[in-house]
């Protein structure tokens, strides 16, 4: 009867090499297709705050009178889809952060109240079934990245792509959702999501 030795140490480094090798070349794998589910559902979620907001547009006066009247927070914006770019200015509606002062502004009548309850802000929670008087955490891109970027008169920064901005198009008055990075100044329009995403967001 042949006696069982057990495993050599020659075969257990063999062994641990192959599943180094394995985990080498499948966590990138792996990686890519979680980073390509987090991009799918952020453009689903664009496209559901998108059909929120026009449905707060045509159901409240604050939100509709904010949309038109647009705000003091503009931006210049370029867009790649297919290979081809386009350069813009944009009215920032919303900035959704959760400080309530870059989210609902404070001014009773134009952005409505600083505790969210009515204005667009509120509006469009109510129309998300979430919370009008607090930071709505389901706005927030679930795929995140840093943004290389250089706000205008300021250096070069690198910035965390981690809110949601709702933005009107000055040329043609049409609804975008956009990705922005988080600062002080209210964020700043980095990869548009709705309509037609952002060669630089989805590749």
């Amino acid at each position: 009867m042949k006696k069982n030795k057990g495993i050599s140490l020659l075969e257990l480094i063999i062994a641990v090499a192959v599943m180094a090798i394995l985990i080498g070349v499948l966590t990138p794998m792996f990686v890519k297709q979680v980073n390509k589910s987090r991009k799918a559902k952020d453009l689903v979620t664009a496209e559901r705050i998108s059909t929120a907001t026009y449905v707060a547009l045509a159901e409240n006066t604050d939100a509709f009178y904010q949309w038109e009247k647009g705000t003091d927070l503009k931006a210049k914006v370029s867009a790649t889809v297919d290979g081809v770019t386009e350069t813009y200015n944009v009215y920032l509606i919303v900035s959704n952060e959760s400080n309530p002062y870059n989210c609902f502004h404070g001014t009773v009548g134009y952005f409505g109240k600083s505790d969210g309850s009515t204005g667009f802000y509120g509006s469009l929670n109510s129309q998300m079934g979430a919370s009008t008087k607090a930071h709505n955490p389901s706005l927030v891109p679930s795929y995140k990245i840093k943004r290389e970027g250089k706000l205008p008169g300021k250096d070069k920064y690198f910035s965390n792509v981690d809110t949601w901005r709702i933005c009107k198009r000055v040329d043609n008055g049409q609804l975008e959702v956009w990705t922005a990075d988080h600062n002080r100044y209210g964020g700043y329009p980095c990869f548009r999501l709705w309509p037609n995403p952002d060669d630089a967001y989805t590749k």
